[in-house]
């Protein structure tokens, strides 16, 4: 997806250096037509899906790591819908309680509280633990190499 989305946008819009030759020219810098050929016919947002896709894809799926995943998943989705060039959303009757979730979502994201809650506080394997797994046992005594 992120191969597909990388084909249809521009990529100097992207990255802003469209906007920046505008701006160095003392011109304003056009928004961009809309699209729905090639991926953007089958899905809105290639890079945001790509992202979620690679989050869900890959690594363990600890305790920590499920609320991480779920709340940067509800970023994502939640920063797809109420973009901020989003007027129609952001100002329609029936959205109130899209908006109340986005707005609690950015709360809990800058909240000192939740960040430092989800901070781990004891590593998932201790020292000791690694010490010991690591130690010689009688069973299995570890020998030097032999010298001559």
């Amino acid at each position: 997806m992120f191969y597909a989305g990388a084909q249809v946008y521009d990529m100097g819009y992207f990255l802003g250096l469209n906007q920046w030759r505008s701006f160095r020219k003392h011109k304003e810098s056009g928004s961009l037509p809309f699209h729905s050929d090639a991926i953007l016919a089958h899905v809105r947002h290639p890079w945001y899906s790509g992202g979620v896709a690679l989050l869900w894809g890959f690594g363990s799926c600890t305790d920590v790591y499920l609320l991480t995943r779920i709340i940067l998943t509800t970023y994502i989705i939640l920063g797809t819908i109420l973009a901020p060039e989003n007027q129609m959303l952001r100002n329609c009757v029936t959205c109130d309680g899209l908006n109340d979730a986005a707005k609690l979502t950015r709360e809990l994201i800058r909240n000192e509280d939740v960040r430092k809650s989800l901070i781990q506080q004891t590593p998932a394997i201790s020292l000791d633990t690694v010490k010991e797994y690591l130690a010689p046992t009688e069973e299995s005594p570890v020998q030097s190499p032999k010298t001559n």
